[in-house]
């Protein structure tokens, strides 16, 4: 499995490069087929219509070709909302044909007219394909590309497509004992002592005396018998002993920025995304749409720098009446949630940093020596 993300031919990136992806990926598909079947998907910003990504009519019976061409199955023709085809993508069919990928996008279940997968000011396109070996088409169960969202990627939709996969378990994984995973307990500067009385108990006894009993063989299903065993006794001192931390779900933190403006500004153009999914050829759909994102842009940047500006005049008045609470803005403003302090100055350059303060510059050395001359 291989994800493409090919950029566009005329940008200065593509221009600076020594070599073309597109022949990158041919080589590297070729070399990948000899191992199995592959799969391609990405951004390839390649046009390629509804034409065929296979030969058709493809025969060997009135050809002196080899024993053992591969004849390209004659499957169902694409289709394509795009009706235009460009130099690249003219290639990536040569791609698939040299290979015998088959592309996806309007031939599956779920995408049987080729729905756009790209949506700009200049118009819409389908420049985001999955192709498969064509012996694997088979087992592709659908592929559905979804609306446009706008919060998700400034111009493409998501790609989902499911695929039936034949595998085989080893005998030997179905006797591997799974064991629960053990509770998290909270040990403070008490737990050693009360982790102690509870081994006193006289449940806890009993079952000490059991395991000291208990006569262990050289043998891995005996070991393995006695380890669960004296984990068991452990579990349940701490259990009668120790605090557990309680499982809590997790909180998507919000930014303070991000008001009630923000969140109806963005589900309307969400909303609006999905009628220019729906009508990508009507103009007024797609000038209202690309008026709500600029509008959307804007509002986020004003929001967030009213926010800043709010922050550093809380900084001004607090300075010198709270000094707690000016630090905490200090933090909020840097965005220093965590407490991951890894990015730290060391000692060692504070120490180097301070050593060098002491030491005088080259250009005062010559006169600093005239002076000393002086004085003696």
């Amino acid at each position: 499995m291989c994800v493409v993300y090919n950029p566009p031919s005329m940008s200065s990136y593509t221009q600076g490069l020594d070599r073309d992806i597109t022949e990158c990926l041919e080589q590297e598909t070729a070399k990948y087929m000899k191992m199995g079947n592959v799969l391609l998907c990405g951004d390839f910003n390649a046009r390629i219509a509804n034409s065929p990504d296979y030969i058709l009519n493809d025969d060997q019976s009135y050809l002196p070709l080899f024993d053992n061409y591969p004849i390209d199955k004659q499957i169902l023709k694409r289709q394509s909302s795009d009706t235009t085809i460009d130099s690249r993508g003219k290639s990536l069919l040569d791609l698939c044909i040299l290979n015998q990928l088959r592309i996806l996008n309007g031939r599956v279940l779920g995408d049987v007219f080729g729905k756009y997968t790209c949506y700009t000011p200049n118009g819409s396109s389908v420049v985001d394909y999955v192709m498969v070996s064509e012996s694997i088409l088979d087992q592709i169960l659908y592929f559905y590309v979804h609306n446009f969202m706008p919060t998700i990627s400034d111009c493409h939709c998501i790609l989902e497509w499911e695929m039936s996969s034949k595998f085989t378990v080893d005998d030997n994984d179905c006797n591997i004992n799974m064991f629960d995973k053990s509770p998290n307990f909270i040990w403070s500067d008490e737990s050693p002592t009360n982790f102690q009385t509870a081994l006193l108990l006289p449940d806890i006894q009993t079952q000490i005396d059991t395991f000291n009993k208990s006569i262990i063989k050289e043998s891995q299903s005996s070991v393995d018998e006695a380890a669960a065993e004296l984990s068991h006794i452990f579990l349940s001192a701490a259990t009668n002993s120790l605090k557990r931390n309680k499982l809590r779900n997790k909180k998507i933190k919000t930014k303070k920025w991000f008001d009630g403006d923000l969140y109806h500004l963005r589900n309307k153009l969400i909303s609006y995304g999905k009628i220019y999914s729906k009508f990508p050829y009507d103009p007024l759909v797609r000038g209202h749409y690309y008026k709500l994102n600029k509008q959307y842009s804007k509002l986020r940047k004003f929001k967030y720098k009213e926010y800043k500006k709010s922050l550093v005049e809380q900084l001004q008045n607090l300075h010198d009446d709270n000094p707690k609470s000016y630090w905490k803005l200090i933090n909020d403003l840097k965005n220093n949630d965590n407490k991951d302090h890894s990015s730290a100055v060391a000692p060692s350059v504070w120490v180097s940093h301070f050593n060098g303060l002491y030491q005088l510059h080259e250009s005062f050395k010559e006169r600093v020596a005239k002076l000393e001359k002086k004085a003696r």
